[in-house]
């Protein structure tokens, strides 16, 4: 049986031959060598530790397209220190797009978002500017924008927020875009919450008896103040039969709840 570190590092070698030097394709990390590397990133000394992380950055974006190498990436950027962290991130510069598209690598570019200071992924933010539309509608890419908006300053995600509110109301209806709209309600500045609601008000009366921009009505309420909430209810509800009416349909009748709470 060979040894763990020596069963790492074959991993490793052979993951960068399949993957040219880390230079392109798929890197064919299978789950018994994935399992040995993740052995090594894990190792209590850390010259073993330092080791492993150095293998893993070699091939990094190689291995993050991949069902087992995105597990290894993960790991590496949990255990690596500042400077390996860095070099693990420069190896997803230009792949954003590709990511967003990816059922693995989108994996490991919410991790790099969420562990590296923000500064140091604007790559990220930069490389989705003018594509923020798709990547809201998109399984994976929706994830990386609201870790985005989670873990960025808002004077750095502004340009991305900017793009969502220009398509909101159809965004609120979307099962995956709706997501990224509530977490410009959360994270977001109160000049983004008012633009939110002002570009859902006129279709408020619909939008909330909707099963999936409901959701998105209920986050206006919650987040945006007093005079914003105030003009929802009252395109909302102009009488007592609409708030009735409102109130036994499936879904409006979670607005209205949320409603009378404010």
């Amino acid at each position: 049986q060979p040894q763990p570190q020596a069963a790492a590092a074959a991993a490793a070698a052979a993951a960068s031959r399949n993957s040219g030097g880390g230079l392109g394709g798929k890197s064919k990390v299978t789950a018994k060598e994935a399992d040995a590397l993740v052995a090594q990133l894990k190792d209590s000394d850390p010259t073993r530790r330092r080791a492993a992380v150095e293998h893993v950055a070699w091939c990094a974006w190689s291995m993050a397209l991949t069902r087992h190498g995105c597990r290894v990436v993960q790991v590496a950027f949990d255990v690596a220190d500042a400077q390996h962290r860095l070099v693990l991130a420069e190896a997803l510069k230009g792949h954003v797009m590709e990511a967003i598209r990816s059922p693995h690598a989108n994996h490991v570019l919410q991790k790099c978002v969420a562990m590296l200071p923000p500064d140091c992924v604007r790559f990220v933010s930069d490389e989705l500017a003018g594509h923020v539309r798709e990547a809201a509608r998109h399984p994976f890419g929706c994830r990386i924008l609201e870790r985005l908006l989670e873990h960025c300053p808002l004077w750095q995600t502004q340009g991305l927020a900017l793009e969502i509110l220009g398509d909101a109301p159809e965004l609120s209806r979307h099962p995956y875009g709706n997501y990224v709209v509530q977490h410009v309600l959360e994270h977001g500045s109160a000049d983004h919450r008012r633009a939110i609601a002002l570009a859902l008000t006129p279709e408020v009366r619909r939008l909330a008896r909707h099963k999936i921009a409901s959701n998105v009505v209920e986050k206006v309420l919650l987040y945006c103040g007093e005079e914003e909430r105030q003009k929802l209810k009252e395109a909302m509800v102009g009488s007592a039969e609409e708030l009735a009416s409102l109130e036994h349909s499936n879904y409006g009748s979670f607005v209205v709840k949320e409603m009378r709470r404010r």
